[in-house]
C-alpha cells in the first residue's frame, strides 16, 4: 500500500472470492486518511443472508461543500433483489433549522410493484423566539420493503409508518400557547390508518379577572383581584381506515399455505371542537385558613350524533344523523385550609427540639348526573 500522510491510503487490488472463485474486484482500494469531516469515497461491507443472498452495501461517495450542508450516495446489491440506490442530504444552520432527507430506489418486480422505493425527511426549524416547526415523515412503496432491502433488525421489526408536523407559537404577553399538528399512522401489517388531518389547540393560562394597578403589594389586593380565568380549546379531525383480514392459498415449493391478507375499507372522517373554561378564587378571610374556589365548564361540539328509538318488540334501534349538536357540562369545587406548626422537646440524644408541621384540609366537588332525563342527554 502507499500512504500519503492526512489524505489517502491507495492498497494493491481487492479481489472478493467466494470459495477460490473471483466474483468482485476492485483495482485499488482506496481509504481516506483526513481527520475530520471532509468529501471522498466510502468502503463498502460484505454478507450473505438467507432473503437477501450474497451482498455487498455502502458502496459510495461522501460529498461536503461547505459547513452547511453534505450530501452521500451509495450503491447496494442484493444477490436476490438487484441494485438499490441510496441518497441522503443533510443541512443545518445553527439555532436556525437543521435537516436530512434520506430515500433509496429499486427497479424491480414485485407484487405488481414494478418500483420499489422509500423516502424519509426530517425538518426543525426555529423560526422566531417564541414558534417553532418540526416535520417527521416517511413513506414506502410496499408493506415489505425494510424487511427485503435492510440488514437493520430495528428497520426489520418496525410495522408502522409513521409521519408528524407540528407547528407551535406562545404568546408570552398574553400567557397563551396554540400548536397546529398534522399526523399519519400506517400499519404495514394490516394496512388500517390513523390520521389526524389536522389537530389544532389553543391555551390561555391562568389570568387575572380584575387586574391589580401597578406596583400592588400583594397584601392591599383587593378580593376581586383574586378571580382568575382560563381557556383552552382543541379541534380535530379525523380519518380512520380499518381493514378485514382474509385467507388465500399460495404455493411455497411443493407445498400449498394458507395466507392470511387484508383489505382496506373504506374511510371514515369524525370531527370536533372543545371549549373548556374555568373561573378560580382564593381568598385568605381569617388570616389563617385559606378557602378556594373553582367552576369548570366544558362544551363539545360535534357534526354527527346517534338517536335511540325503543321498538314494540323492546329492541333499540340505532340511527345515525349529521348536523351540528353540542354537549355542555360543569363542575365545581370548594375547599378551606390551614398550617399548624409546632415544637416539641424531646431531651434525648442531644435533640434539642423537633419542629411538626400539620396541613389539614378539607374539599368539596360537585358535578350533576347528566344522565338524569332532565338534562336531556339520554332518550
Amino acid at each position: 500500500l502507499k500512504l500519503k500522510v492526512k489524505d489517502k491510503v491507495v492498497a494493491r487490488p481487492v479481489v472478493l472470492y467466494f470459495e477460490k472463485v473471483p466474483v468482485l474486484i476492485f483495482p485499488f482500494g482506496v481509504f481516506p486518511g483526513k481527520g475530520g469531516r471532509h468529501s471522498g469515497l466510502i468502503v463498502p461491507t460484505y454478507g450473505e443472508s438467507a432473503r437477501q443472498g450474497r451482498y455487498f452495501e455502502h458502496l459510495g461517495y461522501y460529498w461536503a461543500p461547505n459547513d452547511y450542508y453534505d450530501v452521500t450516495s451509495k450503491i447496494d446489491y442484493y444477490e436476490e433483489h438487484g441494485i438499490k440506490f441510496n441518497s441522503q442530504m443533510r443541512y443545518k444552520k445553527r439555532y436556525v433549522f437543521s435537516g436530512n432527507l434520506r430515500g433509496s430506489y429499486v427497479n424491480q418486480h414485485y407484487q405488481n410493484v414494478t418500483r420499489r422505493w422509500d423516502v424519509k425527511y426530517d425538518h426543525s426549524q426555529q423560526i422566531s423566539p417564541t414558534m417553532s416547526l418540526n416535520i417527521s415523515a416517511a413513506h414506502q412503496s410496499d408493506n415489505t420493503y425494510q424487511r427485503d432491502f435492510t440488514t437493520n433488525l430495528r428497520d426489520i421489526l418496525k410495522r408502522n409508518m409513521n409521519s408528524n408536523a407540528t407547528l407551535r407559537k406562545r404568546w408570552t404577553e398574553h400567557n397563551s400557547s396554540g400548536s397546529v399538528n398534522l399526523r399519519y399512522d400506517e400499519s404495514l401489517t394490516t394496512g388500517t390508518i390513523n390520521a389526524m388531518v389536522p389537530q389544532v389547540t389553543f391555551n390561555r393560562s391562568s389570568t387575572p379577572l380584575f387586574s391589580p394597578a401597578e406596583n400592588t403589594k400583594s397584601d392591599e389586593l383587593k378580593w376581586f383581584n383574586q378571580l382568575y380565568w382560563s381557556y383552552g380549546f382543541s379541534g380535530k379531525n379525523q380519518r380512520k381506515v380499518t381493514s378485514t383480514p382474509y385467507t388465500v392459498q399460495e404455493d411455497v415449493g411443493d407445498t400449498t399455505v394458507n395466507v392470511t391478507k387484508y383489505s382496506r375499507d373504506s374511510g371514515v372522517y369524525k370531527s370536533g371542537i372543545g371549549h373548556d373554561l374555568s373561573l378560580t378564587a382564593s381568598q385568605k378571610p381569617f388570616g389563617v385558613f385559606a378557602t378556594s374556589q373553582r367552576i369548570s365548564y366544558s362544551e363539545d361540539w360535534y357534526d354527527e350524533y346517534y338517536e335511540y328509538y325503543q321498538q314494540p318488540d323492546s329492541s333499540i334501534v340505532e340511527e345515525k344523523r349529521h348536523g351540528f349538536i353540542a354537549r355542555r357540562t360543569f363542575s365545581s369545587s370548594m375547599s378551606l385550609s390551614t398550617t399548624l406548626y409546632g415544637l416539641f422537646y424531646p431531651g434525648l440524644l442531644g435533640i434539642e427540639a423537633l419542629r411538626h408541621r400539620v396541613d389539614p384540609s378539607i374539599s368539596l366537588t360537585y358535578s350533576p348526573d347528566f344522565s338524569d332525563p332532565e338534562w336531556n342527554y339520554y332518550r
